[in-house]
Order: C-alpha cells, then sequence, then structure tokens
C-alpha cells in the first residue's frame, strides 16, 4: 500500500465482504463454484478490494510456526494447511491473513470514545453505570471460557453435557487468556469477554452476552473495559477473527466498536526487540488510516 487513496472505500469494503459472506461462506460448495461463474464481475470486483485492504504488519516475539496470539482456536486448520504454515515459519514468509477485523488503539481511553462514531458506545457505558453494571477480571485462564459456555449453551449442566459428548476433542482454552466479566447491581453475570494479549498485540478471543436489553447494554461496557485495560498496558493493536466471514450484523457492530477490514501480515522475530512505549512510537501507514477511517 502506497498511499490513501489506492485504499478502498469504507462502501467497497463493505460491499465485498457481503458478497464473500452471503455467495462464498455460507452456501455450498457446489453452490459457490456456480455462483463464481455466474457472477465473475462481482467476484473479482471483491477480489481486488480485499486484495487492496490496507496492510498491517505483526511482529511475534515467540519461535512458535503459529504464533497463539494471531490465531483463533477456533478457525479451522487441515493437516495440509499446518504443514503449510510451518513451512511458511521456516523459510520466515510473513504469513497473510485476508480480512481480519483490526482495532487500532489510542493513547488513551477518552480518545477512542471521541467522535460521533463512538455515540453509541459511550451512551451505552453511561446507561451501564446507571443501572450499576461492574466489570471484573475473572480468575482463571479457562474459567472464563466455560462461562462463555454456560451463556452460550444454557448453563453449567449443559456444559458438562457438552464437554462429556466432545471428550478429548473439546477445545482448551489458549495459554495466557485473561478474561472479563460484567455483573448487573444484583450480582447476575451479564457476560464474559475472553483476550489474549501479547506486548503491543491482542487479540479478542470471544464476547458473548446474555440475551436481553441489559446484555446488549453490557456488551458495549465489557468491551470497553478491555480497551481501556489494554490502552492502559501500551497495546497498540487489537485484532478479532475475520471480519468479512460474518453476518452483516456482527459486521456493523465492528463499525460501532471501531474495528476495520485490514489485511494482516503476521512476522516471527527471531531477536529479541526492545518495546517502545506506544506514547512514543510514530504508528506506520496502516495504523494512522485505521484511525482516520475510526474519526470518520
Amino acid at each position: 500500500m502506497r498511499g490513501v487513496r489506492s485504499s478502498p472505500s469504507a462502501c467497497e469494503v463493505e460491499q465485498a465482504a457481503g458478497f464473500v459472506y452471503d455467495s462464498l461462506l455460507t452456501a455450498s460448495p457446489r453452490v459457490r463454484v456456480a455462483c463464481v461463474f455466474r457472477s465473475p464481475g462481482q467476484t473479482w470486483s471483491a477480489a481486488r478490494v480485499l486484495a487492496s485492504l490496507p496492510a498491517v504488519d505483526v511482529v511475534s516475539a515467540s519461535r512458535e510456526f503459529r504464533p497463539p496470539m494471531f490465531y483463533s482456536p477456533f478457525e479451522a486448520t487441515s493437516r495440509l494447511r499446518r504443514i503449510g504454515a510451518r513451512l511458511t515459519f521456516s523459510l520466515r514468509v510473513p504469513q497473510v491473513r485476508i480480512g481480519r477485523a483490526v482495532l487500532a488503539l489510542p493513547d488513551c481511553v477518552e480518545d477512542y470514545l471521541k467522535g460521533r462514531s463512538r455515540q453509541t458506545v459511550r451512551t451505552a457505558c453511561t446507561r451501564g453505570r446507571t443501572l450499576g453494571m461492574e466489570v471484573r477480571p475473572v480468575d482463571g485462564e479457562g474459567v472464563g471460557a466455560r462461562m462463555i459456555g454456560e451463556i452460550m449453551l444454557g448453563g453449567p449442566e449443559a456444559v458438562e453435557e457438552f464437554l462429556a459428548t466432545a471428550g478429548p476433542a473439546a477445545p482448551e482454552p489458549t495459554p495466557g487468556l485473561k478474561s472479563l466479566a460484567v455483573y448487573s447491581a444484583t450480582g447476575e453475570v451479564l457476560g464474559v469477554l475472553c483476550y489474549l494479549q501479547s506486548g503491543e498485540y491482542a487479540r479478542l478471543e470471544g464476547i458473548k452476552c446474555v440475551a436481553t436489553e441489559d446484555g446488549a447494554i453490557a456488551r458495549y461496557v465489557l468491551h470497553t473495559s478491555m480497551v481501556e485495560a489494554l490502552i492502559h498496558d501500551e497495546v497498540r493493536l487489537l485484532l478479532a477473527d475475520s471480519g468479512i466471514s460474518i453476518s452483516a450484523g456482527i459486521r456493523y457492530l465492528h463499525q460501532r466498536l471501531g474495528y476495520q477490514i485490514a489485511n494482516v501480515r503476521i512476522r516471527s522475530s527471531w531477536a529479541t526487540v526492545d518495546k517502545v512505549p506506544a506514547k512514543h512510537r510514530k504508528s506506520d501507514e496502516a495504523t494512522q488510516l485505521l484511525d482516520a477511517r475510526a474519526a470518520s
């Protein structure tokens, strides 16, 4: 990427993401192939837009061929893809993740909440404080993930049944996982969020709130509390899962929260690099573009 002018507009990105999700990701393999041949113009346009997204470079200090801070355990990974990832790692070739949801974090939470685009977030946080909502850390790496499971499946008994059925195939929590929970004024759990932090990067692993009006408010309160904690720890970029293989509703929520769709280039660092505090570090071109889009 050489400049802002070559970058696709927000409308083009939304159209490309909608086409990919509706036509290629939620359909059967036969329908996908038919869609490509039936709509070659749209397919080419979507591919062009995704290829020209701003590129964000992240560097893993880990020597693992699949650094956990940049990959969700819920992404399908075949044996062939794991072999390919190991090969690219051994050759020190950057691993490119197309169309990821990325949130460039400012120097303070006040800056994150500024602007017309954050009006919904500000209103929800104010409403949450009025209702007496409180966010607290969750002790234990696997506890937060289990709490999310209880909200999704309908309680501890349902989680136990799921784990018994899944057996060894049940997903394990990522080592180093941190969790936050938001509680109502009466102590009821309204939502749980899990994330992984690695230096100046973090990855949102999961967030789930109860399906009530209070739960909808708690989602913003919980996410903002995580952003505040990450900014305090001088995290520069928050990575979520795909920004294109999600429904239009989730994409809209991402926009409200400030996420932008970008291509992420993951490189492994074999040398220890001294960390520079975020407030003294000049943002790169891609991060500046993300900041500008988020403020618009």
